[in-house]
């Protein structure tokens, strides 16, 4: 399925977490408003200038693609068994 919101991509990080503990992003560039997440295994996420994810943050499953609106300079922050790929996006 394809999806178009009018944003441009502006680069992609991959964030690997090893299961049991969590892995986090570098800081999102000053000007990106927004960010395009997809995880490939089931996992949480968490947002902010110094996140740190557990299983009590927000879920996200297997290739669903999420979009969410970010400040600049903010991380992700990943735990799962998997990698979690985001691209960061400008309006």
């Amino acid at each position: 399925m394809s999806y178009n919101y009018g944003l441009f991509p502006i680069k992609t990080q991959k964030v690997t977490s090893s299961g049991s503990s969590a892995a986090t992003s570098d800081a999102m560039l000053s000007h990106t408003q927004f960010i395009r997440i997809v995880a490939s295994a089931n996992g949480h996420v968490a947002f902010g200038g110094s996140p740190t994810a557990s299983t009590s943050s927000m879920y996200i499953p297997a290739n669903d693609i999420e979009i969410i609106k970010i400040r600049p300079g903010e991380k992700v922050a990943f735990i799962g068994s998997g990698d979690l790929y985001v691209t960061e996006l400008s309006g």
